[in-house]
């Protein structure tokens, strides 16, 4: 009598499933070559930057044009690099890193970059009745090339900075590590390495790396939420875009042409100081916030034995 067959167990996340016996090395080196690598696209990107701006002449002053070709030229590249990483390193589907779309990932989106926005926006009425933000002028004074120039060029540069932040931290670091040492070594080591690429900007400190490590708490959970990247990615660009070109603040430290243009008055223990609000205890109120919405996204709609989002 022969046995009878063995049913093989379904995973409903293919980011789930237990990853194969053979691999060319161990997690961590691939990670260890993973920032070999993304350390050589960067400098790469940085070269190939100086050299389009010199070819369009562009004026050394023109700081969101230098942002926005760097950020153009490096998200692409991340994206490859992580590719060749996940498919040949690492011997899985790219989709496995957590961009499919199945289900309602426009949802994910959507609710992604809406919920920072309506968090800062009340944070923001909140400070400017305290009296701690005076508005000086706003971008719609200035000639319609201006406005478009502006409005086109943080688009990009905060969609493009969401993407290859996200993909890289959230994407491939948290996961190699999760599939060598866990899930809670997993987000505390990645958040730690996305503040730290944070560390150099300006008026950065103690306080401004505890803020964005705790933001990298934040959107650790909202990739977790469903194993996407979706999420975070949306959540990314919203808190960027919200912060810095609509209201006028310094996003970690950059100093971004916004919609709104004004300086603030208030205390360095609410607005961060030269950082921006991310080292205040501003970033504390609105992560908490943000985390609340993520739960009750992924509770009310995410449907986990099917893997997508429905009411």
């Amino acid at each position: 009598m022969t046995d009878p067959p063995i049913e093989e167990p379904q995973y409903s996340h293919p980011e789930l499933e237990p990853e194969p016996e053979k691999r060319l090395m161990h997690p961590i080196l691939r990670l260890i070559l993973y920032a070999l690598a993304y350390m050589a696209v960067n400098f790469a990107v940085a070269v190939e930057t100086v050299v389009v701006a010199a070819i369009i002449k562009l004026q050394a002053t023109n700081t969101l044009a230098h942002y926005s070709i760097a950020a153009v030229l490096m998200a692409p590249a991340v994206l490859f690099i992580t590719y060749l990483f996940v498919v040949y390193l690492d011997n899985r589907p790219f989709s496995t890193l957590g961009l499919n779309t199945k289900g309602s990932w426009a949802a994910e989106v959507a609710f992604g970059a809406i919920l920072p926005v309506a968090i800062i926006s009340l944070l923001f009425v909140i400070t400017y009745c305290a009296k701690w933000i005076r508005i000086t002028g706003t971008l719609f004074e200035q000639s319609p090339v201006s406005i478009a120039g502006v409005i086109l060029g943080t688009v990009v540069l905060m969609i493009a900075i969401a993407i290859g932040e996200e993909v890289v931290i959230r994407g491939y670091v948290l996961q190699r590590i999760e599939s060598a040492y866990g899930k809670a070594a997993a987000v505390i080591i990645s958040s730690v390495i996305f503040s730290s690429l944070h560390f150099l900007n300006p008026g950065a400190g103690i306080i401004s790396w505890i803020g964005v490590t705790s933001a990298g708490f934040v959107f650790a959970y909202a990739y977790l939420a469903n194993r996407r990247l979706w999420l975070p990615i949306a959540m990314h660009f919203g808190w960027n875009f919200t912060l810095g070109p609509i209201y006028g603040f310094r996003v970690s430290g950059m100093s971004i042409p916004s919609w709104i243009e004004q300086y603030t008055t208030g205390p360095r223990w609410w607005l961060g100081g030269l950082f921006g609000p991310e080292a205040g205890v501003w970033v504390i109120v609105s992560l908490l916030l943000m985390t609340l919405g993520i739960w009750w996204f992924s509770k009310r709609f995410y449907r986990p034995e099917n893997n997508t989002l429905q009411p």
